[in-house]
């Protein structure tokens, strides 16, 4: 059995909720996939002081799932309705830089050197590869129909896809950026994660 211990009110839409490495701070976003001003907030709550320390207004369209580099400093949140990522700086709080990738992005991971970010674009059904240090994408390569979720292996070889509309995960050669496997799952996968220190 479990007991709620404690219950954070927004007011707001939300969509994407995640904790920062370091475990300091909580990510909650209120993107939906739709647009209006009340779908492009990034709420920032400090666990050690339990409450919310920032609200971020994002210039970009329902923010909605988070991802961290393994430092904590930075944040990457994919906008639905823009079909970009902002970037935010943790010690900041403060959106630095937008960049561009496909249509409708959801989640995004970072490969395990932290020099690219693996975005799913669910209506393009493509992966976006995001070179961090040039701030911009670099390639799209083609997954599953409405790709989600993404993970990614820790020799950085491999990417997972999980792809709703074709009910399936694939797996991305990213040297020759191609799909080598496909695997069949129940309905509407949404995300696909790497159990830590496995093979």
């Amino acid at each position: 059995n479990f007991n709620i211990k404690e219950k954070l009110e927004l007011g707001r839409n939300i969509h994407g909720i995640d904790v920062s490495p370091d475990g300091k701070f909580l990510y909650v976003t209120s993107g939906d996939l739709q647009e209006g001003e009340e779908f492009n907030y990034i709420m920032i709550y400090d666990t050690k002081e339990r409450k919310i320390v920032k609200e971020i207004k994002s210039n970009s369209k329902s923010p909605a799932h988070i991802s961290f580099s393994e430092d904590s400093k930075f944040a990457f949140v994919s906008n639905v309705m823009s079909n970009d990522i902002s970037v935010i700086d943790t010690e900041k709080q403060e959106i630095i830089r937008t960049i561009h990738v496909g249509n409708t992005p959801n989640e995004g991971k970072l490969s395990m050197d932290g020099k690219l970010l693996y975005v799913a674009n669910l209506m393009d059904n493509v992966l976006s590869i995001v070179d961090i240090e040039k701030e911009s994408e670099i390639e799209r390569i083609p997954a599953g129909k409405g790709t989600h979720g993404v993970a990614v292996t820790d020799d950085d070889k491999y990417v997972w896809t999980a792809n709703r509309f074709s009910n399936d995960v694939t797996i991305i050669d990213l040297e020759s950026k191609v799909v080598v496997e496909t695997i069949t799952t129940g309905k509407v996968p949404n995300h696909v994660f790497k159990v830590p220190n496995s093979k």
